[in-house]
């Protein structure tokens, strides 16, 4: 058969053809990881991610912020609002929650509606966690020593930016004016006044909690934080931690998940 340019580009396409059919088989082979990885991605897509409060924060938010944005009746943007708010708590993002918090307070202002004292109570209680929060990331995160967050706070653990703790004390102390007995926003506002260093002189003294129910009631170190000199102080996402001398070197190895 004669040969023309027309039958070299169909012998070529032919081989083309020939060639990636006979590598398909090969590129196909799916390794047990690969395979265990393509498992976990269906099984997350099958789930409700707004069935699962404790993950997928972010993507939670996203899905909140659009039907808010999405929503016309006011009662229901209002109680949107609300869970957006401590969505974007539970992502870190305080400022924004503190914001959208602002709004619920204006709708009830702009339609002269009144709260019922449960919601009064826990928007007072979002409101202060959010503050403390900003006080925490500032100050426990951004700057952190050897005495950041622990309990008595004192010493290098002061807050030295204040703002969050100032305005969270506020908040507490107009909450414990309307619900004396409310001892979870007791507790806070003596802890927001240790952050700054002012418990227990500055606490009102109908809220100050005994300094002795700080103090251990047995003999026990106060452990140093060392992870910043070895070289541990990674932050990321919550996860697991896992310590052992894996290697047998006769020093403990730290394995952390995220």
């Amino acid at each position: 058969m004669r040969c023309t340019p027309s039958n070299r580009i169909a012998i070529f396409l032919l081989a083309t053809v020939c060639i990636g059919g006979c590598n398909t088989n090969k590129s196909e082979e799916i390794t047990l990881e690969a395979d265990t990885r393509l498992w976990v991605k269906e099984a997350f897509a099958k789930k409700d991610i707004m069935q699962m409060p404790t993950l997928f924060n972010h993507e939670r938010a996203a899905i909140l912020q659009a039907r808010l944005q999405a929503e016309t009746d006011p009662v229901k943007k209002m109680n949107l609002t609300g869970e957006y708010a401590m969505e974007l708590l539970s992502c870190g993002k305080y400022s924004e929650s503190i914001s959208m918090l602002d709004t619920i307070y204006k709708f009830f202002a702009d339609y002269n509606a009144t709260m019922d004292p449960v919601t009064r109570r826990n928007l007072y209680s979002l409101v202060g966690i959010a503050y403390m929060r900003q006080g925490e990331v500032e100050n426990c995160l951004q700057n952190h020593n050897q005495e950041s967050c622990l309990i008595p706070i004192q010493s290098k653990g002061v807050h030295q930016l204040t703002t969050g703790s100032r305005k969270a004390i506020e908040v507490y102390e107009q909450c414990l004016k309307e619900f004396p007995e409310d001892l979870e926003t007791m507790y806070l506002l003596n802890l927001a006044y240790m952050t700054l260093g002012e418990y227990p002189s500055r606490v009102p003294k109908e809220y100050l909690i005994d300094p002795s129910w700080f103090r251990s009631k047995i003999d026990f170190p106060r452990y140093p934080d060392i992870a910043a000199q070895l070289g541990v102080n990674t932050f990321s996402n919550a996860g697991g931690t896992v310590i052992d001398d894996f290697n047998n070197d006769g020093w403990l190895d730290i394995v952390v998940s995220s």
